[in-house]
């Protein structure tokens, strides 16, 4: 596959069947994709083609609750897509598996915020989750699509060589994902899942020897990240264009739009927040993981600086100095 393919993730629904502490859509909407024909869904798909964009992930809410997702599945794959899933595995049993690896699903991912049952099924708010999002893992697998498990990572932190070694008895990869954040009201609940300073360094001491993160970094400034470009195409589920799934900003929809003028426009977002972003003038800017979303979603300012960005950019200083000082 080329490289500089483009990716594009579709949010077909709202709806899901777990009330997740976190979660993005905390009314537990029930909005769908299902209202959008698909003659415009199948014209996107050709629009998607046409950018440059062969990966496509199919995403919620819950999607395996919108009652068109294999009409929508059968459309990417007639157009040689390249179609994953991310779901909670609630629905994933042993014959929806099949149904997808039938339907031309390359992969899976599946949400599990921890090894033990009573974590997970705390911040799911849904009793039995872990044991239904466990077996859909193996289901996957037994099927013979590719899996991941995503874990978002909280406070009270968990132990992350339980999660890495739980996470190889399937096996699967794991990705965390350490920021935590709120796209709507801004709940106090986040704020109380959000981890520590110690827990972030607790995190990056694990990244390190893992080999992920760098201890060797020349201060230099971060690029932007991938916001506003082919690789991060974003449609939700009133087919509205967005830069990025948690950059809540609207720019085309795709009753309206081309996915040709929606690029054009962000290549213009992309040249105003390199221009106007204090990263060039940060002292701790090559430690930092730039993120416009949640520097907007925090301060109202896609240019400003991220209160939770920045304390994860000292703690990941304060590591390399502690490890450097022990060597």
């Amino acid at each position: 596959m080329n490289p500089d393919y483009g990716s594009a993730l579709i949010e077909l629904t709202t709806q899901c069947n777990l009330s997740c502490a976190h979660c993005v859509h905390p009314e537990n909407g029930q909005q769908t994709l299902d209202k959008i024909s698909l003659a415009i869904i199948e014209k996107v798909l050709d629009s998607l083609v046409e950018a440059g964009i062969l990966s496509l992930t199919l995403t919620g809410g819950e999607p395996l609750l919108c009652s068109s997702l294999f009409d929508i599945i059968a459309l990417a794959r007639k157009r040689k897509f390249l179609v994953k899933i991310k779901s909670n595995g609630q629905l994933l049993d042993e014959t929806m598996a099949h149904r997808l690896k039938e339907a031309g699903v390359f992969a899976v991912d599946i949400s599990l915020y921890s090894y033990e049952s009573d974590y997970h099924d705390h911040i799911t708010q849904c009793p039995d989750s872990f044991r239904r999002s466990c077996q859909a893992v193996k289901n996957i697998l037994l099927a013979g699509m590719k899996g991941r498990i995503l874990t978002s990572l909280f406070h009270p932190l968990i132990d992350l060589n339980m999660m890495s070694l739980f996470a190889k008895t399937f096996p699967v990869p794991i990705v965390y994902d350490p920021l935590v954040h709120d796209t709507f009201d801004h709940r106090r609940i986040i704020d109380n899942l959000s981890l520590t300073r110690e827990e972030m360094r607790t995190y990056i001491r694990y990244m390190v020897r893992l080999g992920e993160y760098r201890i060797d970094m020349e201060p230099q400034q971060r690029q932007l990240c991938k916001i506003g470009t082919h690789k991060t195409i974003y449609i939700d589920y009133a087919g509205n264009f967005k830069p990025c799934g948690n950059y809540p900003v609207v720019t085309g929809n795709i009753m309206t739009t081309t996915v040709e003028e929606v690029l054009a426009a962000w290549r213009s977002l992309r040249e105003n927040l390199d221009a106007h972003r204090p990263c060039t003038s940060c002292e701790i800017s090559h430690y930092c993981h730039p993120c416009v979303a949640i520097s907007f979603l925090e301060t109202g300012d896609a240019c400003g600086c991220s209160p939770r960005l920045r304390r994860f950019a000292e703690a990941y200083r304060d590591v390399v100095r502690e490890i450097k000082e022990n060597t």
